[in-house]
């Protein structure tokens, strides 16, 4: 390859890593911890048909599951670059992190502040609008020759900074990246199973979604699952007859609201799994 099939190399190419310039300021100045800022960000933010990225579902919100040697494959952040710009990122609020299990290893899970991101997103423009306003006229400390060039997802600093302020405060809000709330955490049902039970069924078989889904439009919710899961377990497992039971298909069955309200002390009648199929029809 020569110089000018570089030039064509490089601008066809799409292998960039694009990140906003103040997520470094929010850093106190660190390029590795703003650029990782800036992925956490990226993942918490929906997708485009506004849906969440996040899958890992802890403590009643959803969370950042990625292990420490993932992050080169995306931003080219190396493991010791990484404890040290997420150290700065916990420092500074930004993030809270917790080590759990996520498909069977423990997986660092990243939760973002979307309260304190926006605070500190808000501070700093404001201090860019009040820099720019005391320059002359045509003159910006950020643009060398004196022009200011906004894209269309740029925010316009006018020389009114009253109504500056007015309009950064409302910039940011922590609703822009709070997570889809009634995101199905099959992943954690089904896994929290196999801890239970010693079984080990997988979270994306779409029969197991399917009746988790079923449940969950029912008005269930993650308690709920684990209720059944802890009560039938301590009803059938070490039982040679009952134990082939505790399975998705029956679990999570018609029967569902059933195993909910029985206990480990009273077994209720009609949560005998022969006089239904696996999925909820009678047999005959």
């Amino acid at each position: 390859m020569d110089f000018n099939n570089f030039k064509q190399w490089e601008k066809a190419s799409r292998e960039t890593i694009d990140f906003k310039t103040i997520y470094v300021d929010i850093a106190n100045g660190d390029i590795i911890s703003g650029l990782l800022l800036s992925q956490i960000i990226f993942w918490f933010l929906p997708d485009k048909n506004g849906r969440s990225k996040l899958r890992a579902y802890k403590d009643g919100k959803y969370w950042l599951a990625k292990q420490r040697t993932d992050w080169y494959g995306e931003i080219r952040v190396s493991p010791k670059q990484y404890d040290r710009a997420i150290k700065i990122l916990e420092d500074l609020g930004l993030v809270v992190v917790d080590n759990s299990l996520f498909d069977g290893k423990k997986t660092p899970f990243i939760w973002l502040n979307g309260e304190i991101l926006a605070q500190k997103v808000n501070e700093i423009l404001l201090q860019r609008a009040e820099s720019s306003a005391v320059l002359p006229k045509g003159k910006n400390r950020f643009s060398p020759k004196g022009k200011i060039g906004f894209d269309e997802r740029s925010i316009p600093i006018t020389e009114n900074t009253t109504e500056n302020t007015t309009e950064i405060d409302n910039i940011l809000s922590f609703e822009e990246i709070e997570p889809q709330k009634d995101v199905i955490p099959y992943q954690e049902i089904v896994d929290y199973l196999n801890l239970k039970a010693g079984t080990s069924y997988r979270h994306s078989t779409s029969s197991t979604q399917k009746l988790i889904r079923a449940r969950w439009n029912e008005g269930f919710r993650l308690d709920d699952f684990k209720q059944v899961i802890d009560n039938m377990t301590a009803k059938w497992k070490g039982d040679p007859k009952m134990e082939q039971y505790l399975r998705p298909q029956t679990l999570f069955g018609t029967k569902f609201e059933s195993y909910l309200q029985t206990t480990s002390k009273t077994k209720p009648k009609e949560d005998d799994p022969y006089d239904e199929d696996d999925w909820g029809f009678k047999k005959v």
